[in-house]
């Protein structure tokens, strides 16, 4: 898809019309607006993107063209405009606006710059902030891949392709086929980074949560009972062997796997009785130091996940 440049006006029959940006057609870089007057105006065209799409259908494409340049000159950055889409965050759109002009700025990015570029951008200034253009509690793995599929921007993240496959091969084929397949498309070096276990777990316990508890879909979770937990154990004891094919006794790894699995438990709502399902004691005991230690960025849930964790090895040695 080829570029323009051009700038986007706002219908004059709006009640609350958008500012227009500096046209991005006629300056350069080192002329635009200062950042202020600047974010102002994109909060303006951003705010009311979703109402000028009626009558403008390119508008997501325009201003995503413009908001690139910004990025690639350094007058903006990704977390700035993530900032800026503060109105969109909050639709109830099937497809979120948000993550639409998402799309259109690394499309953008990536046919002016290339994309090495566009993927060493994404690692520097959004790895940490793109999944929050979703709305809360729908940036699943599976849906930011496909994302990434339909706008052609898969190298920004390889890895969510690869989960996603593996996750599909897990619903479908035998875990011996999988295996295999995991090897053909992984090296060595891979398999043994820190990631790699927890990769492999996170995608093992969705694999039983899809066919259990999320059988009638994530909004609609079947309710506990005696046949539904027997079935999970039964289904996590199948897939076992294959968790531990590619899980060393590494205290990282151990780490990993149980992260993985106070993860889920906390996406899920921490169920009575849930996390148990998912932890593998083969693998146990999990080094205190290790998990204090573990990813800055579960320390939301990791206390509650230890909680849950210490109270069933209590009630198993009972």
């Amino acid at each position: 898809m080829t570029r323009t440049g051009s700038s986007v006006e706002p219908a004059s029959q709006h009640k609350k019309p958008a500012a227009e940006p500096p046209k991005a057609t006629t300056s350069q870089p080192n002329e635009l607006a200062a950042p202020p007057k600047l974010q102002k105006a994109l909060y303006g065209q951003i705010e009311s993107i979703e109402v000028l799409a009626i009558d403008i259908p390119k508008i997501y494409e325009d201003l995503a063209h413009y908001i690139a340049r910004l990025i690639t000159a350094g007058t903006l950055d990704l977390a700035e405009v993530h900032a800026l889409c503060a109105p969109l965050l909050a639709s109830p759109a099937p497809h979120p606006p948000a993550v639409k002009l998402l799309g259109e700025i690394y499309v953008s990015v990536q046919e002016s710059e290339g994309a090495a570029a566009l993927k060493t951008l994404h690692k520097e200034q959004s790895d940490a902030v793109w999944k929050t253009f979703w709305p809360v509690g729908k940036a699943f793995d599976d849906v930011c891949a496909e994302w990434t599929e339909q706008c052609k921007v898969t190298g920004i993240c390889p890895r969510l392709v690869f989960i996603k496959e593996l996750r599909s091969k897990l619903l479908n084929e035998n875990t011996e086929a999988v295996g295999t397949w995991v090897l053909s498309c992984t090296d060595e070096s891979a398999r043994s980074s820190p990631g790699f276990p927890r990769i492999i777990a996170t995608s093992v316990f969705r694999t039983v949560a899809v066919n259990t508890v999320f059988a009638n879909g994530v909004d609609r979770p079947v309710e506990s009972s005696t046949e539904l937990i027997k079935r999970q154990r039964d289904l996590l004891a199948g897939l076992k062997p294959f968790l531990l094919r590619f899980a060393t006794r590494a205290a990282y790894a151990q780490v990993q796997i149980l992260l993985a699995a106070q993860n889920f438990s906390a996406e899920i709502g921490f169920p009575q009785g849930e996390l148990e399902h998912f932890f593998v004691p083969r693998i146990a005991p999990f080094p205190h130091e290790a998990l204090a230690d573990a990813s800055a960025e579960d320390a939301a849930t990791k206390a509650t996940a230890l909680a849950a964790v210490k109270s069933w090895l209590k009630e198993i040695k009972a």
